[in-house]
């Protein structure tokens, strides 16, 4: 084994347990549903200014090939327990600090019903610290390190945690770094505002360390904390995709020692690598993704966020539930033959300077519309061309960008001839007309649909929180055809 092989996959056992809440190399099945404000949901949050995008069609059922329901992975002596995830914001070099829980995701690891729920729970939730009066959850962590984050949590959603795992600043962006990058999809262009420096174009591309790690903070925008939440899920999602193309075989027992000193824990080895094992043989289609959201407002010169106490036991109850037994067909509404292309001139403009085909759609959920995808100041073109470096050398790709009116959620559509990329990962099958459409996601939440045609890659990415139904992201995935027709 190389020297970089051997750092990637010692990266890899921490990167693995870190991103656990979002292993989304697995299959989507079901649409996310808007639900009131406080209540886990992938729907715009109560701040904002605008709605999910919902269906305005009768949809049809989509010949599919669901996927099993039952992972392969090998019975282990792993049990089912609760861990809580804490993401410290201190800038020591060191494994844990003294500051506050940056991020706080609660993993449910139950192997008897062969299910991952992850919970991942805004820092700004006012609760009351036990000993320690009313005050934001992430400042359990600075009070009390992990034993008092752990029994904030279980006194707030009335569950027990079993183990933790904590991280820090430093140590996510090192294990980025070691790993080679992070294969991301990133949804708009990220520019430096008056809190926080970010320099990040949309596209599908690798992120160095640091730049990982400021968009997995970043909370500048209209989706707050809720946004960023999401944006760290889908880092760690790009992360386990990569992984899965990677041989780990009898490696991960060695590997597990050496990981150890980039995570504070109570599990030991052989826990982490029960665990480790375990999430790398679970289907999508049998994790569940969730976030608490709540009503922002002001206490006491803090900006929190406040959620009724029955709302986070439902959204416990709805944690320690496994998903259904069986994913639903895909279904969707194909568009009419011969529709015209939205915006047309824009693609044909893209397709001019590219040098494989591109593909547009002919239809658009309602409600977006195709926008640069270099703000001005930056290259004059309607799309983003740029290249993702890839062991195989440096492979083309072009991003296209569609917002939903003036909110902070964008669509994209990416094409490149690299057919080998990390993205194109297992999934439902939805076939037309000779194409296969793969969706890929989590349990009720789409997280992408890709296919391929004429040597070329095709992918439509969700929203930065999902709030695009499948079946809408379906229509418009069928809907593509070729720029030159």
């Amino acid at each position: 084994m190389s020297p970089r092989t051997k750092r990637r996959l010692t990266a890899l056992v921490p990167a693995l347990v870190f991103a656990a809440a979002v292993l989304a190399a697995g299959c989507a099945s079901g649409t996310p549903s808007p639900t009131s404000a406080g209540s886990p949901s992938t729907s715009v949050p109560a701040t904002a200014t605008t709605q999910p995008v919902t269906s305005a069609t009768v949809p049809i059922t989509v010949p599919a090939t669901a996927p099993s329901t039952t992972s392969t992975a090998p019975a282990r002596r792993l049990g089912t327990q609760t861990m809580v995830i804490l993401g410290n914001d201190t800038r020591e070099q060191t494994v844990t600090g003294t500051g506050n829980s940056d991020v706080i995701m609660l993993l449910r690891v139950d192997p008897e019903q062969d299910f991952l729920s992850v919970l991942s729970v805004t820092r700004d939730l006012w609760v009351d610290i036990p000993g320690k009066g009313k005050d934001r959850i992430n400042a359990a962590y600075r009070l009390g390190r992990a034993p008092l984050a752990m029994s904030t949590i279980e006194s707030v959603f009335g569950l027990h945690v079993d183990h933790y795992i904590e991280l820090g600043f430093t140590a996510f962006s090192d294990i980025v770094d070691s790993l080679g990058g992070a294969l991301v999809d990133i949804d708009r262009r990220y520019d430096k505002t008056p809190y926080w420096s970010i320099d990040i174009y949309p596209g599908y591309q690798v992120l160095k360390g640091s730049d990982a790690l400021r968009f997995a903070r970043f909370r500048f925008d209209q989706n707050s904390d809720f946004g960023r939440m999401s944006r760290q899920q889908r880092i760690l999602a790009g992360i386990r995709q990569q992984a899965a193309q990677w041989d780990l075989d009898t490696k991960l027992p060695g590997l597990i020692q050496l990981a150890l000193g980039w995570i504070g824990t109570d599990l030991s080895a052989a826990d982490l690598q029960d665990v480790v094992t375990w999430i790398v043989g679970l289907g999508g289609d049998r994790i569940k993704q969730a976030i608490i959201r709540g009503q922002g407002t002001m206490i006491d010169g803090n900006a929190v966020v406040v959620v009724d106490p029955s709302v986070l036991r439902a959204a416990a109850q709805d944690f320690m539930t496994p998903p259904p037994a069986a994913a639903p067909e895909p279904s969707a509404t194909p568009p009419a033959p011969g529709g015209s292309t939205p915006d047309l001139a824009k693609w044909k403009a893209a397709q001019a300077a590219t040098t494989f085909p591109l593909e547009a759609p002919a239809y658009v959920p309602a409600g977006f519309a195709l926008v640069p995808a270099v703000p001005p100041g930056g290259a004059a073109s309607p799309g983003r061309r740029y290249t993702i470096p890839a062991e195989t050398g440096k492979q083309p790709a072009v991003r296209m960008v569609y917002r939903y009116k003036g909110s902070d959620f964008y669509l994209g559509v990416t094409a490149t001839p690299w057919t080998a990329a990390p993205v194109a990962a297992a999934g439902i099958q939805v076939r037309l007309d000779g194409i296969v459409y793969t969706v890929v996601g989590t349990s009720g939440k789409v997280h992408h649909i890709w296919w391929m045609s004429d040597g070329v890659l095709y992918f439509l990415s969700n929203t930065v929180m999902w709030t695009v139904p499948q079946d809408e992201l379906l229509r418009m995935a069928l809907s593509m055809k070729p720029v030159g027709d």
